[in-house]
């Protein structure tokens, strides 16, 4: 059960006949996670998108001058903890992209460093690294990507999850990042503090969660909620917009 609590403020002094608001909410992936039920203060409109990508879209109406609306939306999710097989186009997931510099002659020496006999090897050798030889930071508001983290050796989970995708790639195995919600029970109201970035990669069969700050080499795999793959979204990626920029928005 997942409870999300949203204030809209109106801070241009003028009337708003109408906003729409619209929030990402977990994926639909075969036989591992479905929202099943939605129940909202505000009525709302589903909107279904790309490989599972979801989202609610709430019309809201007449906002008075310095008024605020609060949207309270309550979700059921069913997580399964059972490995899914799942066929990929590796080349998807084996380019470089912004934040994930293949060119970098630190990511290549290192990449090469870690190389194992096998590609589950590799990807533990990578994760073991990035856990004992980075300082995990909290959430900073720039992205700065793989390079930045392999040469400073710190950065929060976003730039975790670009080294350990970056890395993996420069051996050749696909890996992409995922981004969505951390979870520590089955119940739990979310807060900003919940959103998280991952990692993940192709193991032959399915994805696997790998997530440094959290020290979890696939398992805990029902504490990932998953909103969207960064994927070639990375720089775009918004977890909600709202279409009048007079209209803020606090996730409380």
């Amino acid at each position: 059960t997942l409870r999300l609590n949203y204030v809209l403020k109106d801070t241009s002094g003028e009337f708003i006949p109408q906003a729409d608001f619209c929030i990402k909410i977990p994926m639909t992936i075969n036989a591992i996670q479905s929202v099943i039920s939605i129940n909202s203060s505000h009525k709302n409109e589903l909107l279904k998108e790309k490989d599972g990508e979801q989202s609610i879209g709430f019309p809201i109406e007449n906002i008075s001058p310095y008024s605020s609306k609060m949207i309270d939306l309550t979700l059921m999710v069913n997580i399964s903890d059972k490995p899914k097989y799942e066929r990929i186009n590796s080349d998807n997931y084996l380019m470089a992209e912004k934040y994930i510099e293949l060119d970098s002659p630190s990511i290549k020496l290192l990449a090469a460093q870690l190389k194992g006999s096998s590609s589950k090897e590799t990807a533990k050798n990578i994760y073991e690294w990035l856990v004992n030889n980075v300082t995990s930071l909290s959430y900073t508001a720039d992205n700065k990507g793989a390079q930045y983290l392999i040469e400073k050796r710190s950065g929060d989970c976003t730039e975790l999850m670009y080294a350990f995708v970056a890395l993996a790639r420069a051996n050749g195995i696909p890996a992409r990042g995922v981004n969505g919600f951390w979870v520590s029970g089955d119940s739990t109201i979310i807060n900003a503090a919940d959103y998280h970035d991952w990692a993940e990669f192709y193991d032959g069969d399915g994805w696997v969660i790998v997530d440094p700050q959290k020290q979890n080499f696939n398992s805990n795999n029902m504490s990932y909620l998953s909103l969207t793959n960064l994927t070639g979204v990375s720089q775009k990626y918004k977890r909600f917009v709202v279409s009048d920029n007079s209209v803020s928005v606090a996730f409380q």
